[in-house]
């Protein structure tokens, strides 16, 4: 099985095509911020940790204790529903939220009707903490019959109910790309993973 995705981000610093070399090559990528409606909005570049350029300041500000500052830049934003359809995408196999603690903005700009991913990944705690955050936008995504199947400390995965039992290949293929402990596990580990 085969899944091509649409990978979006913000930081043009960033090179995930190098990051990401060895998955699909049919993927789609486009810098773009993803909110709950289109228009502009700050975005919060920091320099050197990029993993806490966010479009809320606050956790921008983190950075500091750490050495790095960062700089605000007035970028487009686009609704998740308005960018899968551009992409004229029928279909998502795998979609993950990493965006520093607007997850519920993501969430809410996307048409569940639609495009209804089958398995989700989102960053679930607030960034710079271990704190769970995942308690303003876990209720959508069961609201649209996702069920909340790991979380790692980190991130919290769901997967649409209709495809919660489907064959190990589609529980297993989409993290293949991105998770190295998934990846080199003998094939039979990895088929038994729910």
């Amino acid at each position: 099985m085969s899944v091509a995705g649409l990978l979006l981000w913000s930081n043009r610093n960033l090179n995930w095509r190098g990051f990401i070399r060895g998955c699909d090559p049919r993927d789609t990528m486009a810098r773009t911020l993803i909110g709950r409606e289109s228009g502009e909005h700050d975005f919060y570049l920091v320099k050197r940790l990029h993993g806490f350029s966010t479009i809320v300041e606050q956790y921008a500000q983190k950075a500091k204790a750490f050495g790095a500052d960062y700089r605000a830049l007035r970028l487009p934003v686009v609704t998740l529903a308005s960018r899968s359809e551009t992409h004229g995408l029928n279909e998502i196999d795998f979609l993950k939220i990493d965006v520093e603690g607007v997850e519920a903005d993501v969430l809410s700009g996307g048409d569940w009707n639609r495009f209804s991913p089958k398995v989700i990944v989102a960053e679930a705690v607030t960034p710079g903490t271990v704190e769970p955050a995942w308690q303003d936008w876990e209720p959508l995504l069961l609201a649209h019959a996702d069920r909340s199947a790991l979380f790692d400390t980190l991130n919290r995965f769901y997967v649409a109910q209709e495809h919660l039992y489907g064959p190990p290949a589609v529980r297993t293929s989409a993290l293949e790309c991105r998770a190295p402990h998934v990846r080199n596990r003998p094939r039979a580990e990895r088929s038994a993973t729910p």
